[in-house]
């Protein structure tokens, strides 16, 4: 079971195979705001993806892609900047 996912939800969306991404408020491994992208399960060598976004990371613990929120509020154009990355997967 998953801390703060309900059963019902692993057991209907965890059920297949699915693509996430959202805003995280920043807690545990990943302590500020961010947006975030994943897979699961998580494909042969979707770590190792390589994305046009240097400024984007992959986060072991957490097993998703990462984008530092500042980043994008700073950005010159906001949209344009976070729109690549939520197409990754």
């Amino acid at each position: 079971m998953s801390p703060n996912c309900g059963r019902f939800v692993m057991v209907n969306a965890y059920s297949h195979e699915l693509s996430s991404c959202g805003f995280w408020l920043g807690d545990g491994p990943i302590d500020e705001q961010a947006f975030y992208a994943y897979a699961y399960p998580e494909p042969k060598g979707f770590k190792d993806f390589p994305i046009r976004l240097e400024w984007a990371f992959y986060q072991k613990e957490m097993r998703e892609f990462i984008l530092p929120d500042d980043l994008v509020r700073t950005a010159k154009s906001p949209n344009d900047f976070l729109l690549p990355f939520l197409q990754i997967i």
